[in-house]
């Protein structure tokens, strides 16, 4: 191919591409086969620039089109855009309400526990308040569980260890009356004793107990699935220790099965509106139960008491042996009906 002065190249070369690819006779030109190739480059670059001109007329034509419709999607992806921060928004103050009265019935709960503990401080050592203030200690060191408030548990204690006392040399002084002259003064004696330490510790209570656990009713918090795992151990620790019971009525088995009743009995008391309606249910069967080991344990008391007195021992005895036979149908029942397993299934 000749250059040919003033033409383009790619004209040159589309000239040089019709050129007769055998020249001087019959003998191929040596250039031919680069002339086939070159022809064949330039007409694939021609179709591929036209291609994108096409391509780029077409999209810009239909962007135009669509430009209206491309519009109003984009207003209304931002109007619902809007709408969702807008939800998001009243989301979190229903949230926020929700944690405040989450939070108030905390402490509501907390206030109510203690407040049952201090309306009967005025009474004692009167034997009804004494009583009733031991059980509402009972149900606060319960609510102090549910709250997560367990560094507060040793204040409740030592209240409720002293009320126990007081309680305990009560029911003692009462049953001896007329039974035992000598055994009625031991215990009243004691019971003077007890009653002095008791007011020594509702001093305490009030001058360093009480002011933390105001403070801590604000503060109060704990979820559901806290005082479900809380439970659980619980109701674990009751199937334990009433079977254990159940193979052996010794008084040390039966009084820790009453433990594990009453430590279940007032944490449902105290957290039922967080936990299933079947597990709640189990409430009544366990006061039943905790009656008649609560029974068991004053008579075990009263034989360990009166061992130097045969006539008071042996009516022991034969209570222990009555009620003894109660509870091992109660036990049996308990056992039979899997009652523990069925109430703690729902917090599974």
């Amino acid at each position: 191919m000749h250059e040919v002065v003033g033409v383009h190249p790619r004209d040159q070369l589309a000239a040089a591409v019709r050129e007769p690819e055998v020249q001087g006779g019959d003998e191929p030109s040596p250039l031919a086969p680069q002339h086939a190739d070159a022809r064949v480059r330039a007409r694939r670059i021609g179709e591929q620039r036209a291609g994108r001109i096409h391509r780029a007329v077409v999209h810009a034509d239909d962007l135009e089109r669509r430009r209206p419709a491309l519009r109003e999607q984009a207003r209304k992806r931002l109007v619902d855009g809007c709408r969702r921060i807008l939800r998001w928004e009243q989301d979190a103050d229903a949230h926020t309400r929700l944690y405040s009265r989450i939070a108030m019935a905390r402490s509501r709960l907390l206030s109510t526990q203690l407040s049952e503990v201090e309306q009967h401080e005025a009474a004692v050592p009167d034997r009804a308040a004494v009583h009733e203030m031991r059980v509402a200690a009972r149900r606060l060191r319960a609510a102090l569980r549910v709250l997560s408030l367990r560094e507060l548990d040793p204040h409740v204690k030592r209240l409720q260890d002293a009320l126990g006392e007081v309680r305990d040399l009560q029911l003692q002084v009462d049953w001896l009356r007329g039974r035992d002259a000598t055994l009625h003064r031991s215990r009243e004696a004691r019971l003077r004793k007890a009653e002095r330490a008791l007011e020594r510790e509702l001093k305490r209570w009030r001058s360093e107990a009480l002011p933390e656990l105001v403070q801590a009713a604000g503060d109060s918090a704990a979820s559901s699935r806290q005082v479900w795992k809380m439970l659980r151990k619980r109701l674990d620790r009751l199937e334990e220790r009433l079977e254990r019971a159940r193979r052996q009525l010794s008084p040390k088995a039966l009084h820790q099965a009453r433990i594990a009743v009453k430590q279940v009995r007032y944490f449902l008391a105290v957290a039922k509106k967080s936990l299933p309606k079947k597990t709640v249910s189990l409430e009544n069967d366990l006061k039943a139960l905790q009656a008649t080991l609560g029974e068991l344990h004053d008579v075990d008391v009263r034989i360990d008491m009166v061992r130097r007195k045969p006539a008071l021992l042996r009516d022991q005895r034969e209570a222990r042996t009555r009620l003894g036979k109660i509870a091992s149908a109660q036990l049996d029942r308990w056992h039979k009906q899997q009652l523990v397993a069925r109430a703690g299934h729902p917090l599974r």
